[in-house]
């Protein structure tokens, strides 16, 4: 409504879904804008997942702690983030090191070791050990590693970190 004493001008309304024209002067329709926000929202996902787990150096088996801890993980738009316990058998202690290698809940092509990263450990630190995840862009998996203090069945905590590439 235009209620006043100068000229009214015509205004220039688009019905732009993508925006392309860039238009610093033309007002774009309410249903352009909602189709650009949805289109440029990240993508979120969350929930439990059952990696996969390989053995690799001084462990004799992998698995899940419990059926009652699964392992979760967040996606916020190309980024994910996963945590959960593993129970490893390791088989000598002291300074070996220890190593296992886990599935992604998201496919991702890792190109290098830093594509994915984050930390193992367990309780008490002194005996357990602490470590590293890195990416296994052989594999496009998470690789576990630390210098285990003893043998046994031992529950080890992870969490890290990767890019869908």
């Amino acid at each position: 409504m235009f209620s006043g004493s100068g000229t009214a001008t015509l205004i220039d309304f688009l019905d732009e879904d993508t925006m392309t024209s860039n238009s610093a002067t033309a007002v774009p329709s309410q249903q352009s804008v909602k189709a650009y926000v949805d289109a440029a929202a990240p993508t979120y996902t969350s929930g439990t997942y059952t990696p996969t787990f390989t053995t690799s150096t001084n462990i004799s088996s992998a698995a899940i702690n419990s059926s009652s801890t699964p392992f979760y993980y967040i996606r916020l738009g190309n980024v994910v983030q996963v945590s959960g316990a593993v129970r490893v058998v390791v088989t000598t202690g002291s300074v070996d090191q220890t190593s296992f290698y886990m599935t992604l809940p998201v496919a991702s092509d890792l190109i290098n070791t830093h594509d994915l990263s984050g930390v193992i450990t367990g309780q008490p630190i002194s005996t357990t050990g602490t470590g590293e995840v890195i990416g296994d862009s052989t594999g496009n998996r998470a690789r576990a590693f630390w210098t285990s203090g003893t043998s046994g069945t031992l529950t080890m905590v992870v969490m890290f970190m990767y890019r869908v590439l």
